[in-house]
């Protein structure tokens, strides 16, 4: 009883450098190798989707990730072949991240901690983690790691 999405349509329509994947509950392997599209600012995973399955946006390029409802699911390989990718935030419904689903950017996450289900290389390479407490917002909702001033007045990343 699950929709699975195998390509999207080669048409879907990006508004503004944004393309938004929903209406199914897992997406997998490159489902969006063959839209005409190889570069968007940000791509958006719907609310209904659950689970994306091991290389489901690779092979195409984009700088944001985000997640507009509550998956449970990221399988490794999100970013393979992706050059331009800088940021997402992992929603605490996410109970499975798999090994090097993320290799570049700043991952931020809502747990303080890596939960007990994510892979411990679910970040790899140049991907640098953030958890709770590590990381906010800014005026524009963008995430940013939340900078200590220490003894020495020195500012720093936390």
């Amino acid at each position: 009883g699950k929709k699975i999405l195998c390509t999207v349509n080669q048409k879907l329509p990006v508004d503004n450098g944004v393309i938004i994947v929903d209406g199914y509950d897992i997406l997998i392997h490159q489902c969006l190798s063959f839209h005409e599209k190889d570069y968007f600012k940000k791509v958006v995973i719907g609310e209904d989707v659950e689970i994306l399955y091991y290389g489901a946006l690779c092979s195409k390029n984009f700088e944001v990730l985000e997640f507009s409802g509550d998956i449970k699911e990221i399988h490794g390989g999100m970013l393979v072949g992706n050059k331009t990718f800088k940021y997402t935030v992992i929603p605490s419904s996410v109970t499975y991240v798999g090994k090097k689903s993320f290799t570049q950017g700043n991952i931020y996450c809502e747990h303080s901690e890596k939960p007990k289900g994510w892979d411990v290389n679910f970040a790899v390479e140049n991907a640098k983690v953030y958890w709770a407490g590590e990381w906010e917002y800014d005026e524009n909702g963008v995430p940013h790691p939340i900078e200590k001033v220490t003894s020495d007045n020195i500012t720093e990343e936390a």
